[in-house]
């Protein structure tokens, strides 16, 4: 396993930086996007960008009220975390709050019910994080994970508590969640 993380810029740069450091666009590449701009039409634009390039990857990500980057915490800038897997499976799975009656325990319950297997060995997530009662969306991923390592968290915005946001490869939602599970 190679992780690799880079401050996004543009299509071009993305591009370059994925040649120089042998990104290989595959099914056991997980690209997790942390992105403190939290506008939807930036969004789309990113994501069309990403799946330009990496059209086999596993996307998913979030608004923030930051990103590390190395030592660094940066705000209202967007960074990409490459994750390298050389075995690995990767299953992923986005999941709206109104599919399961806007219930957090629901949701977190039926996203891990679609994804750990009996040889899941970590679940990743981020959820949004103005409609999702995270306890009880843990809760519901707990019911279904067991031991299994869980990781990830609540989107921000930038400390304004106006709007959120998740996103796959092909959804963008403000009130839901999405998720990996690693085999």
């Amino acid at each position: 396993m190679k992780s690799i993380n880079y401050e996004y810029t543009n299509l071009q740069e993305l591009d370059s930086f994925i040649k120089e450091h042998e990104i290989k666009n595959a099914p056991n590449l997980l690209v997790q996007v942390f992105c403190g701009i939290v506008e939807i039409g930036y969004l789309q634009s990113l994501l069309s960008d990403l799946n330009s390039v990496l059209d086999k990857s596993y996307i998913m990500g979030a608004t923030t009220d930051g990103a590390i980057n190395g030592a660094e915490v940066s705000i209202k800038n967007t960074i990409i975390s490459f994750t390298i897997f050389d075995k690995t499976l990767i299953k992923s799975n986005l999941i709206t709050l109104e599919q399961l009656g806007n219930s957090s325990f629901d949701t977190g319950e039926a996203l891990a019910f679609s994804l750990v297997q009996s040889d899941t060995r970590a679940f990743i997530t981020f959820a949004t994080g103005l409609d999702t009662n995270g306890e009880e969306y843990l809760k519901g991923i707990g019911k279904i994970t067991g031991d299994i390592v869980v990781a990830g968290g609540l989107a921000g915005d930038n400390g304004e508590f106006k709007k959120t946001f998740v996103f796959d490869n092909n959804t963008i939602t403000s009130n839901g969640a999405v998720a990996v599970s690693l085999q």
